[in-house]
């Protein structure tokens, strides 16, 4: 009874409340005062209800007032009101945990309790009252809290249903994936022959617990709300059964679909040893919030490349896929080590495996439709020249470059060719030890080419306070017998801003919000930045140059072009007539 000692004063208020309340309202009597199982004081009460007598129990929880009471029946399991939570039975009255403040006390609760459950049994006797409304607005979650089966119900599932046979069933399969206690199952393939459900990704047709079974259309589904074992479904589901006469030990999966869209998802096995459960489903196919800004709608038909896909790359690529980008192409000749779990987007699943192959998994798992082309080829070094042209051709096609490797070498060439393609290109890099970080970007025809953006940021920073001197190896910077690392969040607050960044360059034309073209973003106290979040911007005007005009051909250089495009053109006749 801690809360007499710590709340002695509200307590005693409380106890004389309740026991005013007592005298002056009839149908409303006192028990006993104690403790609950748990130790919290409580108060035992009764109501006078027209169908009986309402034993109720007030829980005053250790916390309290800064937490509020509560009201639930005395017994266990009891269902007194459609206002009740589900499990605890506790009554969902006027005040909780979303309005309390510690004006509130127990005799607000008990006639707040008292007018929900009079009104309730009112309403059933007059319909005309109407129900009693209700406060009440749970989150998805809340409600599949005692629901740990769930069946995903996708707007892919809905499409491939409408177009299934409306008199026979269709073979399907599904996959379970299991957490803690819970287990989901996804349909992942649906028709004669099986065709994929558009909105799943690939990966879920090959989960280690796949089911088969079928899609059965029925008239209603709710004709099997009495449905508990496969004797009864195969009863019930007569001629529609579809497994003939006996059932293996596998593991099955049973869809029943009505006109009215209604689903009902049953997973079980036969054998000796018989299981049989119905998963609750979690319908998302109606779920119209828009997810995306406005301005974000762009993004479908842009083609991004992003090259290096470390800590960096690798976050800056998932960003983009989540606010909408649906075509990439990955640049990277590295695999994906253990030491990078410290920083990288990926983790323990894709050690071992080539960076872009691992990204480009976990891209699929945000948009199944997504587009992704691939490279391992190293932007810069030593490679097959045939490769290192092609892939600057698939380069060139892209809406935007960003270069997350921090390599000078490549750096020069992707600014090379972005200024030969009319490319925008952004790029970034860590400060090391993780005290800030640059990010600056190019777009044809609004700011000076890369290389010359760089050479004019570098020239300021050259003008500011001498960066502080000690060894630095790519993240860390060892000053004053001190080693300084950068974060993953560093990392994490740098491929945020150049995803923001990336954004404004393919969806703004005018107007953007960002005025120069590149920005120095401190961390913490660090070097020119006077706290955390310190952000310097750095007018890069200076460096705008005009494009070079065309060179005139000389008469001798003019001819010569003119013997060129003969001598191709004779060539190309030549390999036409031998093909024909």
């Amino acid at each position: 009874m801690g809360l007499l000692q710590e709340q002695p004063k509200r307590m005693a208020r409380e106890r004389r409340l309740l026991v005013e309340h007592c005298r002056t309202t009839s149908g409303f009597h006192i028990q006993n005062w104690g403790e609950t199982t748990d130790g919290e004081l409580c108060l035992r009460f009764s109501f006078d209800l027209a169908v009986g007598e309402f034993e109720g129990v007030l829980i005053y929880p250790d916390l309290f007032p800064d937490v509020p009471a509560y009201i639930r029946p005395q017994k266990h399991g009891e269902s007194w009101s459609g206002h009740q939570y589900k499990g605890s039975g506790v009554l969902c009255l006027q005040y909780g945990p979303d309005n309390w403040h510690q004006g509130i006390t127990g005799v607000d609760l008990i006639r707040s309790a008292y007018l929900l459950l009079w009104g309730e049994q009112l309403a059933v006797v007059e319909p005309r009252l109407g129900a009693v409304p209700s406060r009440h607005a749970s989150t998805v979650g809340q409600d599949l809290r005692g629901s740990p089966s769930r069946f995903l119900v996708t707007p892919g599932l809905r499409q491939r249903l409408s177009a299934a046979k409306k008199d026979a069933p269709t073979e399907m399969k599904a996959a379970l994936s299991f957490l803690t206690n819970s287990a989901v199952a996804t349909p992942t393939g649906i028709g004669a022959p099986i065709e994929p459900i558009p909105d799943i990704p690939k990966e879920f047709s090959e989960a280690r617990f796949a089911l088969s079974g079928w899609a059965v259309p029925v008239e209603s589904t709710s004709a099997f709300e009495a449905v508990k074992d496969i004797e009864s479904m195969q009863a019930t589901l007569g001629s529609q059964w579809p497994w003939g006469v006996g059932l293996d030990g596998g593991l099955h999966c049973l869809l029943l679909h009505d006109e009215q869209g209604q689903i009902r998802f049953f997973f079980f096995s036969g054998g000796s040893k018989p299981l049989f459960w119905e998963y609750r489903t979690l319908d998302v196919a109606g779920d119209g919030r828009r997810r995306y800004p406005e301005e974000l709608h762009r993004l479908s038909g842009a083609a991004v490349a992003i090259v290096g896909l470390g800590s960096l790359g690798s976050k800056i690529a998932v960003s983009l896929a989540r606010s909408g980008v649906r075509c990439f192409l990955l640049i990277d000749d590295d695999v994906f080590l253990p030491d990078n779990l410290v920083r990288n987007e990926l983790n323990w699943l894709d050690v071992g495996f080539a960076k872009i192959d691992a990204v480009e998994r976990e891209l699929k798992r945000i948009a199944p439709a997504i587009e992704v082309k691939t490279s391992s080829v190293r932007i810069g070094g030593q490679e097959n020249p045939q490769l290192s042209a092609s892939l600057s051709k698939l380069i060139s096609q892209s809406s935007l470059i960003i270069d997350a490797t921090s390599d000078p070498k490549a750096f020069v060439a992707l600014s090379a060719l972005a200024a030969r393609s009319k490319l925008a290109m952004l790029w970034g890099e860590i400060f090391a030890g993780g005290g800030g970080a640059l990010m600056a970007r190019s777009r044809p025809g609004l700011d000076a080419v890369p290389l010359s953006l760089r050479s004019h940021i570098h020239g300021v920073m050259e003008t500011m306070a001498p960066v502080p001197e000690g060894p630095a190896n790519n993240y860390a910077l060892e000053q004053d017998g001190q080693v300084y690392i950068a974060s993953d969040a560093d990392v994490t607050a740098l491929a945020a801003s150049m995803t923001q960044f990336a954004l404004d360059t393919i969806c703004t034309e005018v107007d953007s919000a960002y005025p120069v073209a590149a920005y120095l973003i401190g961390f913490r106290k660090f070097w020119v930045f006077r706290c955390p979040f310190d952000t310097i911007p750095v007018d890069c005007s200076g460096a705008l140059q005009k494009a070079p005009d065309a060179e005139e051909l000389s008469d001798e250089e003019f001819a010569g072009l003119a013997e060129l495009e003969k001598d191709i053109e004779a060539t190309v006749n030549v390999a036409d007539n031998d093909s024909s």
